[in-house]
């Protein structure tokens, strides 16, 4: 009982804490687990990658990442008694996004960044070292993160863009073009993945509901049920054959 209504004191703590501002003291050090731990999941995916192959003894592996988002930074950890302190080829002068030299599994990699700049590294090696095919899926929350999506795969393949350059506002229009027509956006080699698939959550519907019509139902009725039910499964659709096209 006692923690039982501890838990609903923290539960209500949290919630309360979610309306206003955020206050990590009431934070248990097991729930904040951060966002996005994609850079942190990669590294991990270089010895489960190895040993899955190895297992079940396979030249092709394909990869697929599903996210809500981009990657939380890794946190490193610096010696300051080392000899070299220099942060090479930095944006920040705090080193926000430098390069990072580590280990992993055994050998050495550069990583361009912590962030996005870090997982395009990461991914690079994972199919350099292993041969491993790369699917990623980008589910946007909202028109606003879509857009900001775009650009990033727009500025991967364009370093000197920005989002007001008139290039890229033509090259958002012919991709809002491609997902009201499929959907979906694709990007080919983008970020250091072979695939990556753009869509709006509201639209990435993975239920294995069937169309049901009732007997009372009349025909006209029945014809706009269908239509809506056959809408709301295109973009299921239109993932599937791209996912098919990637892996065969």
């Amino acid at each position: 009982k006692n923690d039982f209504e501890l838990a609903l004191k923290y539960l209500y703590a949290r919630m309360e804490c979610a309306r206003g501002p955020h206050d990590y003291s009431i934070y248990d050090r097991c729930e904040e687990w951060g966002s996005t731990p994609l850079n942190h999941a990669l590294v991990c995916s270089h010895k489960l990658i190895k040993k899955f192959k190895a297992i079940k003894n396979l030249e092709k592996v394909n990869l697929m990442l599903i996210t809500d988002g981009d990657t939380n930074r890794l946190s490193i950890i610096e010696d300051r008694s080392l000899a070299d302190k220099k942060l090479p080829n930095t944006n920040s002068r705090y080193g926000y996004d430098a390069e990072i030299k580590t280990t992993i599994d055994g050998k050495k990699l550069t990583l361009a960044g912590r962030g996005v700049n870090g997982t395009k590294s990461l991914l690079q090696n994972l199919k350099k070292r292993y041969g491993v095919n790369v699917i990623g899926f980008y589910i946007a929350d909202s028109r606003s993160d879509l857009n900001s999506a775009i650009f990033s795969s727009y500025r991967d393949q364009n370093k000197d863009a920005n989002d007001w350059d008139t290039s890229f506002d033509k090259h958002k229009k012919t991709k809002l073009k491609e997902r009201n027509k499929n959907k979906c956006i694709e990007y080919k080699n983008s970020k250091g993945y072979d695939n990556l698939y753009i869509v709006l959550d509201k639209e990435f519907n993975t239920d294995e509901d069937e169309f049901e019509a009732t007997s009372d139902q009349t025909k006209s009725q029945i014809t706009r049920a269908f239509k809506k039910y056959s809408s709301s499964k295109k973009v299921n659709k239109s993932l599937m054959t791209k996912f098919g096209q990637a892996v065969a």
